[in-house]
């Protein structure tokens, strides 16, 4: 048995945040280490990675015992030149290195694919030495975010939040608040795992679209349509692979596994789509089985970026935890902008005019929104992609001082009774839930009360931000 081990010996400075080290208590048998020596200068500046900045800590509790693994990286800083990345895995002897550079054109193509890249060069590590199968491996990291749900992944705290969202956003512990802030984009592990399939897809395509439609334009997203296009059907080459390979043995899912892998690493661009879109809004969104909706229905828990949510907990703190749940319906390609920068006024995308003045339209009556969760229409000048553009999208919102944000009480559309808000600050509504579905499925009656526990249980207001923390509306990376 090893004594516990501090992987981090010493705290370090990350930007104005002190990053603490974190113990790990060895179980049987010593680390696997995968190292990555000489990191390019080109890499260092595209991580935003400053002299001072000596490491960054990334923390996640694998399975219980007797399986108990822990894994991180760190980034040392030995000198101007070079860089460590070092990978741990429990319950062996053995210690990898990889030569000098050896993985750095694979790491410095894209800033966000840092814990993408390194756990699949894991992968094949811990595939050769265990003859592990693609289905274990799955199963195990499966039943490892089922048990972090309730813990920051940069830190380990119990935040105490129940089993229904990670809530990594909402811890305010420095080395979190660093992490969320830093250029880096370096997310939680459900990248990794197909159980959150709808997730990618769903945030994909909303990407997708919004880069069609021009409505990505803040966002700065680092490819073309016709990149994203391609990108998205090397993707659904290596899923198509992985489908197969489920029905398989353990000797030939392997080889399947492996020849879906070797797709994505002779065309990067769907890692990096995957990775970006999965990262850059700064938020968290997660499939949950809540809510029983029926067939063709999605329904996904929200977190916005940690400047979102702290805005609203002002207003939330002010209004002594009174709020509303209050529904808006819109279109795929809006989806994204929202994700990133939550509900915000903007002319230009208005679908149905604004009768009751300038501001965030949003009702009680999840039947009259659903009426303004339209199909996305692609024009006719558009290029004929294969992203899917029939989803319809309800964005489920928590809404403060309802009554001052009142406006109708009949929807002028439909013609149904129900309350109609316009909120002009956008800072007192926040997304805290998404429903999709296909336009050729109905949509399935809305339960209010059931959600509205699912919603307040599931979320967790922020403390207040750490002393000198300054916001910003500005997170693009």
């Amino acid at each position: 048995m090893f004594p516990q081990h501090n992987v981090f010996p010493s705290p370090s400075r990350f930007g104005n945040a002190l990053v603490q080290p974190i113990q790990i208590q060895y179980v049987e048998q010593a680390p696997i280490c995968l190292s990555l020596q000489g990191l390019s200068n080109e890499r260092k500046r595209a991580s935003g990675l400053g002299e001072q900045d000596r490491f960054l800590m990334f923390h996640y509790l694998w399975s219980a015992n007797p399986l108990h693994r822990a894994f991180g990286f760190r980034i040392e800083t030995r000198n101007s030149e070079s860089q460590q990345f070092s990978y741990i895995l429990q319950r062996s002897g053995v210690i990898f290195s990889t030569g000098a550079g050896s993985l750095d054109d694979q790491l410095r193509s894209c800033t966000n694919r840092l814990v993408y890249q390194i756990a699949l060069h894991a992968w094949s590590v811990m595939q050769q030495q265990f003859g592990i199968s693609p289905d274990r491996l799955r199963g195990n990291l499966t039943r490892a975010i089922r048990k972090a749900h309730a813990m920051c992944i940069i830190c380990g705290n119990d935040l105490a939040t129940g089993d229904l969202m990670y809530r990594s956003t909402t811890c305010s512990a420095p080395c979190s608040v660093a992490f969320r802030r830093s250029p880096l984009e370096v997310r939680v592990p459900e990248l990794h795992i197909l159980e959150q399939l709808p997730t990618f897809l769903l945030l994909w395509n909303a990407v997708g679209l919004a880069i069609l439609t021009g409505n990505a334009t803040s966002m700065k997203p680092p490819f073309t349509i016709e990149a994203f296009d391609r990108a998205y059907q090397v993707f659904f080459g290596f899923l198509g692979h992985l489908a197969q390979a489920a029905l398989m043995t353990d000797a030939n899912a392997k080889a399947m596994f492996l020849r879906g892998l070797q797709g994505m690493k002779k065309d990067r661009s769907a890692e990096r789509m995957l990775a970006w879109s999965s990262t850059h809004y700064r938020g968290c969104l997660v499939v949950s089985s809540a809510l029983n909706l029926g067939n063709g229905v999605e329904f996904f828990l929200f977190t916005g970026n940690c400047d979102t949510e702290w805005a609203f907990a002002k207003h939330f703190e002010r209004a002594q935890g009174r709020s509303s749940i209050v529904f808006h319906g819109t279109t795929a390609d809006r989806l994204y902008p929202i994700l990133c920068d939550g509900l915000q006024y903007d002319a230009s995308l208005i679908q149905t005019g604004r009768v009751r003045g300038d501001g965030v339209y949003a009702t009680n009556d999840s039947i009259v929104a659903m009426h303004y969760a339209h199909k996305f229409i692609r024009p006719r000048w558009m290029p004929s992609m294969i992203i899917p553009s029939d989803q319809q999208v309800l964005l489920v919102c928590e809404l403060v001082y309802p009554q001052s944000h009142l406006k109708a009480s009949r929807d002028t559309v439909s013609g149904r009774l129900c309350d109609i808000y316009v909120v002009k600050d956008p800072s007192q509504i926040i997304l805290r839930a998404v429903i999709t579905k296909q336009a050729a499925s109905p949509w399935p009656m809305i339960n209010v009360s059931i959600l509205s526990d699912v919603i307040r249980t599931s979320r967790k207001y922020l403390p207040p931000p750490p002393p000198g923390y300054q916001t910003s509306t500005s997170l693009v990376m």
